[in-house]
């Protein structure tokens, strides 16, 4: 799960890693705020992971 994931090397294949959150609110039973997180690589090729 999520401490597997945060807990995994990063790859040397990515030149920057941009990480970003946001609350939303959520509709379940009833509504919510929640975080969303983003987390997005830049390869040296200018590529995306």
């Amino acid at each position: 799960g999520v401490k597997a994931w945060r807990g995994r090397p990063f790859s040397e294949e990515y030149f920057v890693i941009f990480l970003d959150g946001s609350f939303l609110f959520i509709r379940r039973i009833g509504v919510e705020k929640e975080p969303v997180y983003l987390a997005l690589g830049i390869k040296h090729d200018g590529g995306r992971g």
